[in-house]
């Protein structure tokens, strides 16, 4: 990310939060909150800022409320480096691709691959089991987040799925929140982004949690979640879902891997691999292109897959 896409990543950032007016954050705010002069901050807006100390950068993350792991992800950022220079071209990002689906086709517990918009490029059968996801649910090529793990989070649609998470919702979605922020930290300016940011804020329960403050116990996250769910046929099951992240030169891919955390859940798992397979299905394509197309639905079928 060169010093322009940068200063436009720090301006975005910025504009995501509220001043105590309930305004968006000024240029004056940030400014005063990263103890910089306007003028610094405005410069680095504009890619102007010919050197970013190690100290500018730190109270930037520090005024703009970062979590740790996204500060991470905001220093390499602002060290002018493109990210296809941070991976070695011994593997294609295709190739790439193809391992994390071979993966998938291995794995014995609900498991699918999303990449750093949040969607999902491929999914084994047992995931949406086990969430009781349909084709029909799926399916709306109206909607640029169809197949976007937010939606089937947060949208009215699965309002099933989220009374079966029961009191731990408010929890586990504030974590997977704070997960998406870092995992679209370096695309906040990407056209494909900036399409689905106001989708996903039609839904009231992600726009309450994207839009929220952290909290003082949430700056540094782990990548794992405790997933318990009620399931009317399944029973009771406990999961903790694991997040890996795999770097590419088309951007990060990031494989959600659900583990049963108790002998029931592990044995659910076995009977439902057993009747559904291990076949890995593509979803959403991948990756996005630089311009936006009419399409970027996949053909494929959830629906003949199960």
């Amino acid at each position: 990310m060169d010093k322009k896409m940068f200063g436009m990543l720090v301006a975005t950032l910025r504009k995501e939060l509220r001043n105590e007016f309930d305004e968006t954050l000024t240029q004056y705010d940030l400014a005063e909150l990263a103890r910089m002069p306007l003028v610094t901050l405005q410069k680095i807006e504009q890619g102007r800022q010919k050197n970013l100390s190690r100290e500018m950068v730190l109270n930037l993350a520090n005024a703009l409320n970062l979590t740790s792991r996204a500060k991470v992800v905001f220093f390499q950022a602002s060290l002018g480096i493109k990210d296809d220079e941070f991976i070695k071209n011994t593997i294609s990002s295709r190739e790439t691709l193809g391992e994390l689906a071979y993966t998938l086709l291995q794995l014995q517990t609900p498991a699918f691959v999303a990449d750093a918009f949040g969607d999902i490029v491929f999914t084994n059968l047992a995931a949406p089991v086990m969430y009781r996801i349909s084709e029909n649910q799926l399916t709306n090529p109206q909607l640029l987040s169809q197949y976007n793990i937010n939606r089937i989070l947060f949208s009215p649609e699965f309002e099933n799925q989220r009374a079966m998470l029961g009191e731990n919702m408010h929890d586990f979605s504030r974590r997977m929140i704070l997960l998406y922020k870092m995992m679209t930290l370096k695309s906040r300016n990407h056209w494909c982004f900036q399409r689905l940011l106001p989708e996903l804020n039609r839904y009231s329960l992600f726009r309450e949690h994207w839009q929220s403050p952290n909290f003082h116990n949430e700056d540094v996250f782990n990548m794992y979640n405790v997933f318990p769910i009620k399931h009317p046929q399944l029973g009771y099951l406990k999961y903790l879902l694991t997040v890996h992240q795999t770097l590419t030169a088309c951007g990060d891919l990031y494989v959600y891997n659900f583990l049963p955390m108790d002998a029931h859940t592990a044995d659910v798992c076995r009977r439902v691999m057993k009747r559904v397979g291990t076949s890995v299905v593509p979803l959403s394509s991948w990756p996005k292109p630089n311009a936006p197309e009419k399409s970027l639905s996949s053909p494929n079928s959830l629906g003949r897959a199960l």
